[in-house]
């Protein structure tokens, strides 16, 4: 009788070891301030220092208003996060030209 302990744990191990996720996240639930104002770059946003306060200003050309988000919180807030979906959305995020 062969009992085999470790068959759970290969298939998991295995699947751990596929090939390098993109950089870009798939959801923006969790994201922490620091990639989600890479990720505003990416798709062609700008983002100020508001001064004094420590908030940030994220805006784009395509998007008639702006969202203000503290800068000094380490995790995203709901509404950069609803922005940055809208802003990836929108047909012209995605071409970038040079």
């Amino acid at each position: 009788m062969s009992t085999n302990t470790n068959r759970h744990t290969v298939g998991h191990i295995a699947e751990k070891a596929g090939p390098k996720a993109s950089s870009r996240p798939k959801s923006l639930s969790g994201i922490d301030t620091r990639k989600a104002v890479q990720l505003a770059i990416e798709l062609g946003c700008r983002v100020e220092h508001v001064r004094r306060t420590g908030e940030q200003r994220v805006s784009h050309p395509n998007v008639a208003h702006s969202v203000r988000f503290n800068g000094r919180r380490r995790d995203a807030g709901r509404r950069l996060t609803t922005f940055l979906r809208h802003v990836r959305e929108l047909p012209s995020a995605t071409i970038r030209l040079a």
